[in-house]
Order: structure tokens, then sequence, then C-alpha cells
């Protein structure tokens, strides 16, 4: 199964989903959210469809869509949260089940999109073959700019994109970590207390 159920969180604390963006064999962000005590579940995709074909052991995207928004009915918010392609995740299943926040780390908006970036970067925008095809963010958060999102990006290596992909899709709050790779944004964020304090805000 690609999620696993923590509900034992303080009463008061918001339900966090948590999305795995490394190749689907691990979940990521359990200790953090554990040693906070935060409700969440943690979500990975072992199929690699960057989360468009739902989450195996809820069921299709639809069946998972629905799932979730059965659990968060029970709680007075929920947050998700992933970095890089999990936090496309993040952005996308965040959007479909209305969550009130989305928290991403060097997120990714699309892939197969050129027109909006420097042709230099087209070898990054284009997966390599027999990659998933990922839904283009940008629609979905042109008109209705819900769930709020906070972004945190870095200026360092492998960043070159992250401040654009988060600006196409309307996002204003973005926090740039000085020096931080695309890959460390998220210990980064987790380590020095911004991440705790942008779920809970």
């Amino acid at each position: 199964m690609d999620f696993e159920r923590h509900f034992k969180g303080k009463a008061d604390y918001p339900l966090v989903l948590a999305f795995a963006s490394d190749d689907g064999t691990r979940f990521e962000w359990g200790d953090f959210l554990g040693n906070k005590k935060f409700h969440h579940m943690l979500i990975r995709d072992s199929r690699s469809r960057q989360y468009t074909e739902g989450v195996l052991g809820i069921g299709n995207l639809a069946e998972t869509i629905l799932y979730i928004n059965n659990v968060k009915s029970f709680y007075f918010k929920t947050v998700a949260i992933g970095l890089s392609n999990a936090g496309y995740g993040a952005l996308y299943i965040g959007k479909l089940t209305q969550v009130e926040k989305v928290v991403c780390m060097s997120a990714v908006t699309g892939l197969y999109i050129k027109d909006e970036f420097d042709p230099k970067w087209y070898h990054r925008l284009i997966p390599r073959p027999g990659g998933p095809h990922i839904v283009d963010l940008k629609p979905l958060y042109q008109f209705d700019p819900k769930p709020v999102v906070k972004a945190f990006i870095g200026n360092g290596y492998g960043t070159e994109l992250d401040r654009q992909m988060v600006e196409r899709i309307g996002v204003t709050d973005i926090t740039e970590l000085n020096g931080v790779s695309h890959a460390d944004v998220g210990k980064i964020v987790r380590d020095n207390g911004m991440l705790e304090k942008a779920i809970l805000e």
C-alpha cells in the first residue's frame, strides 16, 4: 500500500497529507510529523505516475479524492506538503480535494510546457521516454486560487526553474533560501522550524 494513517495527534492540530518525492519506495516526513504530534497521512506513488492515477491501496484518482475528502472532514484544517515532484503531488491532490493549505518546496507545476521557459531549459521540461504525463497545474489554479499556497525555494544548485514554476500558477507567498539547492530546501525548512510554522499558520 502507498499510504499510512497516523491520526493520534493533538486535537487542535491540522491533518497533514505528506507526499513522498523519491522513487516511490519509501514514505517521507514521518519522523518529523510524528515527533511534532501532527495527525498525518504518509503518501507515496510506487507506480511513478505523479499521483495522477490515485494512490495504491486507496484506489484510482476519483476514489483517492473521495477517501481524502472523507478523512479530512473530521479535521478543522488539512495541509498538504511535498518537495519537488511531491510538491506537484501536494498541489494537485490538494487542489482536487480543496485542502485549506499547501506547503510546497521546490515544486514542479508542469513538465510538457515549453513556451513559458527559456529554450535552454527545455531538456528539464520534457521527461525521459516512458515518463509520466503529468497534468499542467496552471489551468487548475488560474481561475481559482484555493487552496492557499506557501512555497519555499532555494537559489543554489538546480534551482534555475523553481521560482518560475510556482509563480506561473499564481503563487505569491514565496520564501527564497539563499544558497540552498533544489534538493535541500525540504531539509532546511524542516530543521529550522519553518515547515512547522507554515503548517500551523
